[in-house]
């Protein structure tokens, strides 16, 4: 009996720790990649403004896994959506919107993610020193505010989700050099 009462006294020691942790963490958190893409603009921003475009290069909708995908809204530009379920843990299901767009420079997203809840995104376009290059850069935001649990599970953001953000880019890549 006392080894569980020592137990529950450890158990309540740790989530008084991470607690305290949580209150020490930003309420603003971010996840970022770059990549400079060899095509102009022009060419990039209708991959990226759209959801059945962005259905074609995701990290997360991989063509033949059985992720099952609904398309909602214009084919591009504001109001366009995707919601895909049946994928793989963690992000085997979701929702991606836009709702806001600046023509040729960047896509505003929400992104509806399991584990993260409601995220805001965005790819935002820049000139690259090569000619007839751009660089993309793909943001996840978010505001957790006083959310505890969240402030902790967005440190591991990074390493979870920077190398799909790297994947997704690279497929983009991938993409644009096939057009």
């Amino acid at each position: 009996m006392k080894a569980l009462k020592n137990l529950g006294y450890a158990l309540a020691l740790v989530v008084l720790a991470l607690a305290l942790v949580a209150l020490y963490l930003p309420s603003s958190v971010a996840v970022e990649r770059r990549l400079t893409i060899a095509a102009a603009p022009e060419a990039l921003f209708p991959l990226l403004d759209g959801a059945p475009s962005f259905a074609r290069w995701s990290p997360w909708l991989i063509p033949g896994s059985g992720v099952r995908q609904t398309l909602g809204g214009p084919a591009s530009g504001v109001g366009s959506s995707l919601q895909w379920e049946g994928g793989a843990f963690p992000m085997g299901s979701g929702r991606y919107e836009v709702p806001e767009i600046d023509a040729q420079r960047r896509v505003g997203l929400r992104l509806h993610l399991p584990l993260l809840g409601k995220t805001h995104a965005s790819f935002e376009l820049y000139a690259a020193s090569a000619p007839g290059s751009t660089e993309i850069a793909w943001r996840l935001d978010d505001e957790v505010g006083f959310n505890l649990p969240r402030r902790l599970l967005w440190l591991l953001a990074d390493l979870a989700l920077g190398p799909q953000l790297e994947r997704g880019l690279d497929n983009l890549r991938a993409l644009a050099a096939s057009r």
